[in-house]
């Protein structure tokens, strides 16, 4: 067993679904070899790979530091992506507190009010106040949900292109004819 470490590199990884396919072409221009792929017990979308490589392979050390370069730039696509829907969801939060505030501030106003018709009619008028913050917040965590993506998506496409010439380098030193 010891043996099986000094002749091969092992590396596993957990990626989703949609992209399996893609990561095993990837992955291949580095130089590993899928060896094992099953579906996580938890999660459906996510998928359990494991690769090898011999351990002593031409150009081993600009490879792995490709490689890094490639998974940082991974993760940083998948940042982008969970920011997006964080800072919608912070926004959304929020206004939607706020205005539940705003809504209960004026049910209190017009039910506790002293039987005054001035009051009670306040009280009406800051719940439909508060209803129609609740409409136009949900237009305005709609707009800043589409420009976080639009902003995004640039750095997206930049980390894309550069992931794509960095495993078109990897597959020129490895001599792996997938497309990248």
């Amino acid at each position: 067993m010891i043996e099986d470490y000094m002749t091969k590199d092992s590396l596993s990884v957990a990626v989703k679904a949609d992209v399996a396919e893609e990561m095993k072409k990837w992955y291949g221009a580095f130089g590993w070899t899928l060896t094992e792929e099953q579906p996580d017990k938890v999660y459906i979308d996510l998928v359990h790979m494991k690769f090898t490589r011999p351990h002593k392979i031409e150009n081993k050390d600009r490879l792995q530091l490709l490689q890094v370069r490639f998974e940082m730039m991974l993760n940083l696509i998948s940042r982008t992506k969970r920011r997006v829907n964080l800072l919608t969801a912070l926004l959304c939060t929020g206004m939607f507190l706020l205005g539940a505030a705003i809504i209960g501030c004026g049910v209190a106003l017009a039910l506790w009010a002293s039987g005054t018709v001035f009051y009670v009619v306040c009280g009406m008028v800051i719940v439909a106040a508060g209803v129609l913050f609740w409409v136009l917040s949900a237009f305005v965590c709609a707009q800043t949900h589409d420009y976080y993506t639009d902003k995004y998506s640039v750095y997206d496409d930049v980390l894309k292109e550069n992931i794509h010439s960095v495993v078109a380098e990897a597959a020129s030193l490895t001599g792996y004819g997938a497309d990248s």
